[in-house]
């Protein structure tokens, strides 16, 4: 057994799961994680009218209330948590069953490629700090048809490895002392994933897990796949082109009522 396999050597981990009237995901996504070796497990709850709490509650989890919003329930989820790090996980995604091995390895993986990139060139290449965050490669959707699977994996994982600007669906783990760093989630309902990817990028390239996390395409079922794509990269434009994050909410909110109708 390779010295990084062993339990003593995988990293601390707490899950972090934001909820909102996920019953019908969220026990999948609980026992996806249940005993295997994290830390703790936290679901955040911003208000939920269903059986989310009570479902949470029978799997073991550790469940806290917090306003609603990603930004603001993340946050209170890793200021609430005790581990080292924290892995951020959406309620309707699924990870490998190894993946606290497989996030430890990737993270030493990067800890050690940036060791002999300052050996070598550490007159160019620009200074980080070790490790301190990460993701998935890239997601694969179900309940789509397995072409549009197959395509957004691709794209993401491209997006992953040649912009380091992975979304919150590809499970972020980040160092509690870079969380401090860069003093957690923009406190937003949306976009708080690429908010602090773009903070985190300056301390530190990501380590990825070449693996997929397994993620619900409810949202592409529901607008159909193309529109689906179309309401992401002009919500992201909104974002590039320094839209404030009012207009943006706006934008996502209409988006999310063309689902709804």
């Amino acid at each position: 057994m390779r010295k990084s396999d062993r339990a003593s050597d995988v990293l601390k981990i707490g899950v972090i799961i934001p909820s909102l009237n996920e019953e019908h995901n969220i026990k999948e996504t609980l026992q996806s994680v249940a005993g295997k070796g994290v830390c703790e497990v936290l679901v955040v709850d911003g208000g939920s009218s269903d059986r989310t709490v009570k479902v949470a509650k029978a799997h073991g989890a550790k469940v806290i209330k917090a306003p609603r919003g990603r930004g603001p329930q993340l946050n209170a989820g890793w200021r609430a948590s005790k581990a080292d790090w924290c892995l951020f996980l959406h309620a309707d995604t699924q990870l490998p069953d190894d993946f606290p091995q497989l996030i430890t390895h990737a993270v030493q993986q990067q800890q050690q490629q940036q060791q002999q990139q300052q050996k070598g060139w550490h007159l160019l290449q620009p200074r980080h700090q070790a490790s301190c965050w990460g993701c998935f490669r890239s997601i694969r959707l179900t309940q789509v048809p397995g072409w549009q699977a197959w395509l957004t994996e691709v794209a993401v994982g491209l997006r992953t490895l040649l912009l380091r600007m992975p979304y919150g669906d590809q499970a972020l783990f980040v160092r509690r002392e870079a969380l401090e760093a860069v003093q957690g989630f923009p406190d937003w309902r949306v976009l708080e994933d690429v908010g602090i990817v773009q903070q985190l990028n300056r301390l530190s390239p990501p380590a990825i897990v070449p693996r997929t996390a397994v993620t619900s395409g409810r949202k592409y079922q529901a607008l159909g796949f193309w529109r689906t794509v179309a309401s992401h990269q002009a919500i992201m434009l909104g974002w590039a082109a320094g839209l404030r994050h009012q207009q943006l909410l706006q934008l996502y909110d209409a988006c999310s009522n063309a689902r709804k109708g």
